[in-house]
């Protein structure tokens, strides 16, 4: 986030005028212009000096960010993310040029974004429809897994993904002695999922907002991957370094 603000400092930048009196308004950037002109060739009329004050921010997980270089030809300072500087101008254009340059620059130095195909497992555990809430617990507890996905079978070379069954729903089934139903009496149908070109401070967010401990990669519908928790954080450690 790049966020300019302009308010009025004062008249100090003169320029030649024309021969007659005006009054005009900048509705522009909210600041009244004013104007006396004379006959006299040597008249002169002053302009609003603008002070122009930019924020840069970012959050902390953006790689490659750094305002406190980015605002440091313009006499500001700070932070790698959250820095802030301090000019003059006489026109609002040259507000929007500066910022364009800026915003320019920030996507120029912008590294290419880990994505989800990159750091996924391929190799997904998975639980088919006619399995049992046993079989489910067994699997979980025995790959210290948090969930698994559900396929129609898992057996087909190609995988379609139904849902996903969680250690709550095998706990809830072990408590109400069910655990020998199949697991589509259980399955949550519409889990969250990602994808092969998914961001990695996407899946992130999509695991803190739903407190989740796994997202499913699907293509087409079928299941090509499993990213979890610790999946991301080792990738933020890595990019760290």
């Amino acid at each position: 986030l790049i966020l300019a603000m302009m308010t009025p400092v004062g008249r100090k930048t003169r320029r030649p005028s024309s021969t007659t009196d005006a009054q005009r308004k900048k509705s522009s950037d909210g600041i009244q212009l004013n104007t006396t002109e004379s006959s006299s060739s040597s008249a002169e009329t002053c302009l609003p000096t603008k002070q122009v004050s930019l924020i840069g921010r970012a959050r902390s997980r953006v790689e490659g960010v750094d305002f406190s270089t980015l605002f440091a030809p313009l006499g500001g300072g700070g932070h790698a993310k959250a820095a802030s500087a301090s000019f003059k101008v006489t026109e609002a254009i040259e507000v929007q040029s500066t910022v364009d340059a800026l915003v320019r620059r920030v996507f120029d130095d912008l590294p290419e974004p880990v994505l989800v195909k990159d750091f996924m497992s391929r190799t997904v555990a998975c639980l088919s429809e006619q399995d049992t809430m046993e079989t489910a617990r067994d699997m979980l507890f025995s790959l210290g897994h948090t969930g698994l996905p559900v396929v129609a079978s898992v057996s087909d070379p190609n995988p379609q993904l139904v849902g996903v069954v969680s250690r709550q729903d095998v706990a809830m089934a072990e408590r109400r002695d069910l655990l020998s139903t199949p697991v589509k009496g259980w399955v949550a149908r519409k889990p969250i999922c990602a994808t092969e070109d998914t961001p990695l401070h996407e899946a992130e967010a999509m695991l803190a907002d739903n407190k989740i401990g796994r997202l499913p990669v699907v293509r087409d519908g079928r299941v090509v991957g499993i990213v979890t928790r610790s999946d991301i954080l080792i990738q933020r450690r890595l990019l760290s370094r």
